[in-house]
């Protein structure tokens, strides 16, 4: 008797009340297998032993091939389905049965409750996949992967943090029915080779990784971005960061930014959301009206932000013209924009432009080019809206050049990273702000035309281009302070 109150120990264990396998359906493998994992070959197979075994093992699918196969996985798929009748082998452990076919997977559900699939907004279009309160985008346009993190973190996010089975298993399950394609995650070893971290809070992926065997092995020097590799299951990979993928964020849900402006009318652009705001009154009741959108007159200090206003205005069809954040300083003598005390670049003003009131508008007569306004006419105002995104060091003039060389590359010791890139590599830079190059400040031999990077070097303070998986740069980063508000 105390070997029968076993048994039905086991079976207890085994079984939740409510839960129960499925038969999904018949499905094409390969010799890479379809469902890759716990593999087993038994002479007894039937196909509620896989799905005891794959549901022991933890996985949403099992599936019986070839009369005494078993295979475990959380997604399938990747071939297709097949006739129900290639699927109709009898089973080895019973012939009244069936296990599939030769190279047929007969899938089932191992009663592992399946995922809910609930969607999440991001900047109010970008449609994710809630998980444990955080909110994972799929993206399917592939980039390098600090491309891919800084897309990221601009919708107040990372690269997904994989640090356990269980978000490994919602992943590749939501990765079914989409295209079979190797996805980039937030695992990195970039400052110290071997020692790989996640970019959320720089956290260990601690006693538990899905990393295939033999992995990580820096096969080509640089291989310091990880990767979940459709071939292998979704299984880990080291892979060079200048590589091509799709890939993966994770935004925490009560980090997502709200929908971009006053009641989701905002437009977005590089990190920055800007609204459209018409009929205000003078500058002063515009700046009010702009604060009440938690924002200011926006900043225009780069020419695609520029061309990018100019072309959101002129949609509009309004008559009048447009106030922004440049503005005379009578303290400093000079114009500034309202987040700092840069000064506007004057290329922006069309000719006569330049008559010395005080404000400043994007004006319709001029096609939407700058010019000097008094600050009590009645216009409108383009607002931004909250803090700017950090990027990666950005240099616009000798001064700031110096700076850096001198106050920065000392501190740290090294040669640093710039934000510019070439991904043609046909010479066109561009800063990673989305801005253009105008400054520069090239060693004396020129472009090397080796790479798509640039770095300033730490013995001269001159720019070189480089190959962009170099490990040994320095890196930095630089935001703009927030502005805070006291009332008097």
């Amino acid at each position: 008797m105390a070997g029968v109150e076993e048994v039905k120990l086991v079976i207890c264990v085994l079984f939740i009340p409510g839960v129960f396998s499925s038969y999904v359906g018949c499905y094409i493998d390969s010799w890479n297998k379809d469902l890759p994992f716990q593999a087993i070959e038994d002479e007894s197979m039937i196909p509620d032993m896989c799905i005891k075994h794959c549901r022991m093992s933890d996985y949403f699918f099992a599936a019986v091939q070839n009369g005494k196969l078993c295979y475990c996985g959380d997604t399938y798929d990747r071939y297709g389905s097949a006739p129900q009748g290639e699927c109709s082998k009898s089973c080895t452990g019973d012939e009244s049965l069936t296990c599939g076919g030769s190279q047929r997977n007969a899938i089932y559900t191992t009663g592992k409750p399946l995922p809910t699939t609930q969607t999440c907004i991001i900047n109010g279009t970008e449609e994710g996949v809630l998980f444990e309160n955080q909110c994972f985008l799929f993206v399917e346009t592939p980039k390098k992967w600090h491309e891919a993190q800084q897309f990221c973190v601009i919708r107040g996010g990372n690269l997904a943090t994989v640090s356990s089975r269980h978000v490994q298993s919602f992943l590749e399950y939501q990765l079914h029915g989409r295209e079979h394609a190797d996805y980039w995650i937030g695992l990195h070893d970039i400052r110290q080779e071997g020692e790989f971290i996640f970019t959320d809070k720089d956290i260990p992926p601690g006693r538990w990784d899905n990393f295939n065997i033999g992995q990580p092995d820096n096969a080509t020097d640089g291989d310091d971005c990880v990767e979940m590799k459709s071939s292998w299951g979704y299984k880990w990979n080291d892979q060079l960061c200048t590589t091509l993928r799709n890939y993966i964020c994770q935004i925490q849900l009560n980090d997502i930014a709200p929908p971009c402006g006053d009641g989701n009318e905002g437009i977005r652009r590089y990190g920055n959301c800007y609204e459209l705001v018409e009929g205000t009154s003078n500058f002063e009741n515009a700046t009010v009206e702009c604060a009440l959108r938690n924002g200011i007159p926006a900043s225009i200090d780069n020419k695609d932000t520029q061309r990018f206003l100019r072309r959101q205005v002129a949609k509009t069809g309004s008559t009048e013209n447009w106030y922004f954040g440049l503005k005379y300083s009578t303290e400093r003598e000079q114009y500034e924009f309202m987040d700092s005390e840069k000064v506007g670049n004057y290329f922006k003003y069309s000719d006569g432009a330049q008559n010395g009131e005080e404000c400043t508008v994007l004006s319709r007569s001029r096609n939407y080019l700058w010019e000097h306004s008094s600050c009590s006419l009645t216009e409108n105002v383009i607002c931004q809206i909250g803090a700017k995104t950090a990027y990666m060091l950005k240099i616009d003039d000798n001064a700031e050049n110096e700076f850096v060389f001198t106050e920065i590359v000392g501190s740290l010791e090294g040669n640093i990273w710039l934000g510019l890139e070439n991904d043609d590599m046909n010479g066109s830079f561009k800063w990673n702000d989305g801005s253009s190059l105008e400054y520069t400040n090239w060693i004396s031999s020129g472009l090397s035309g080796i790479g798509s990077c640039v770095y300033l070097q730490k013995l001269t303070g001159e720019w070189k281009d480089a190959d962009c998986s170099l490990g040994w740069m320095k890196t930095v980063c630089e935001m703009e302070t927030p502005i805070v508000f006291h009332s008097s």
